[in-house]
């Protein structure tokens, strides 16, 4: 019988921030990636591939018995989560491809079927840095790449 693989926070200092509105309709599944980036209306939105910016890590889905594994309401803002703010927690996310010889690189995030995943093969934003992978079950542990959160500045 194969391993479970877990998916998500590993280890590391936590900052947990509460109460951030989510955007409507994000489909946040258990088996990939929860970095989010804050959206126009300053509510939480799955990042994706062009990202520039990342907020943190969606710990845990609150209000209306949401747990991960769901898709929030199609109205903005009706759903809360916690987000993990802290560069310095390390998360086990699945690669898009095979991530042999990725350790200590930089990428950016993808996501394919609803599942956000570390784009290995991809350099341009460069918000993930990956400090461990499996080839067997092609996961990497990364974290946030401090220089990329939070940069906005106030208008």
């Amino acid at each position: 019988m194969p391993k479970e693989v877990k998916y998500g926070y590993l280890r590391g200092p936590r900052l947990i921030v509460k109460a951030w509105p989510i955007a409507a309709s994000q489909v946040i599944v258990d088996r990939g990636g929860k970095f989010v980036k804050l959206d126009t209306n300053d509510r939480i939105d799955i990042a994706d591939s062009g990202d520039t910016q990342i907020e943190g890590w969606l710990e845990s889905p609150s209000g209306q018995g949401l747990v991960a594994g769901f898709t929030t309401s199609s109205t903005a803002g009706a759903d809360i989560g916690e987000v993990d703010v802290s560069e310095l927690s390390l998360y086990r996310v699945p690669a898009d491809a095979d991530p042999a010889n990725t350790r200590g690189e930089v990428a950016d995030l993808i996501v394919n079927s609803n599942v956000q995943q570390i784009d290995v093969g991809e350099s341009n934003e460069d918000v993930v840095q990956i400090l461990d992978l499996d080839t067997t079950d092609d996961t990497v542990d990364v974290r946030m790449t401090s220089r990329l959160m939070a940069v906005a500045g106030v208008v």
